[in-house]
C-alpha cells in the first residue's frame, strides 16, 4: 500500500478488494501532529517509565491482561498538558484508563472514558491538565478491564503548551 504525502495528520478509510469480494470500510489513521514513537517495554511502572517528550505521539498495544503502560514527562510551571488516547475508533478493543500521577505518587487527573460532548466520544481517555510546579509526572494507560492483548493497541497524542 502507497500513502501519499500528507500536509495534516487525517484518518482515512481502507478497504480490501478480492476475488472473495468486498471488505467493510477500516479506519485507519494517515499522519500524526507529533513525532511518532514505538512504546517500549519494560513499562509496567514509574521506576520502568517510558521517558516521552513534551509533545509526542506513542503507538502500543496493552500487550497482556492487567497491563498497564507508564510513561513519564518532564514539566514546569505553566505548561498545560493534554493527553488523548486512540483506539476505538481504529477497531480496539481497549476501554482506556488514562490517569497522571506527580512524582510522589499522588493522582493529579484521571479520565475512563472522554467526555460526550468532546470530539471523541466513547471509551477512550483524554485529559488536560495544569503543571503547577517543576518535576516529573508519571501518565498511565491501562483497560478500564483489565484485558489486553493483540487485540489491544492504541495511539496516545501528548501535547503540551505554555
Amino acid at each position: 500500500m502507497t500513502v501519499p504525502e500528507i500536509e495534516q495528520p487525517r484518518q482515512a478509510k481502507l478497504t480490501v478488494i478480492t476475488s472473495a469480494g468486498r471488505s467493510e470500510a477500516h479506519p485507519l489513521l494517515v499522519g500524526t501532529d507529533f513525532p511518532l514513537i514505538r512504546e517500549q517495554e519494560p513499562n509496567d511502572g514509574f521506576h520502568q517509565a517510558q521517558p516521552i517528550a513534551s509533545s509526542q505521539a506513542i503507538v502500543g498495544t496493552t500487550q497482556a491482561d492487567r497491563d498497564v503502560d507508564v510513561f513519564v514527562l518532564d514539566g514546569s510551571p505553566g505548561d498545560s498538558v493534554e493527553v488523548e488516547v486512540l483506539a476505538v475508533p481504529f477497531g480496539s478493543a481497549l476501554d482506556s484508563i488514562l490517569t497522571v500521577y506527580d512524582a510522589s505518587g499522588n493522582i493529579i487527573k484521571a479520565n475512563d472514558d472522554a467526555d460526550l460532548k468532546s470530539e471523541s466520544p466513547g471509551s477512550d481517555s483524554v485529559l488536560k491538565f495544569e503543571i503547577g510546579q517543576t518535576g516529573r509526572f508519571y501518565i498511565c494507560l491501562q483497560d478500564a478491564h483489565d484485558r489486553g492483548g493483540p487485540a489491544h493497541p492504541w495511539l496516545i497524542n501528548v501535547r503540551t503548551t505554555r
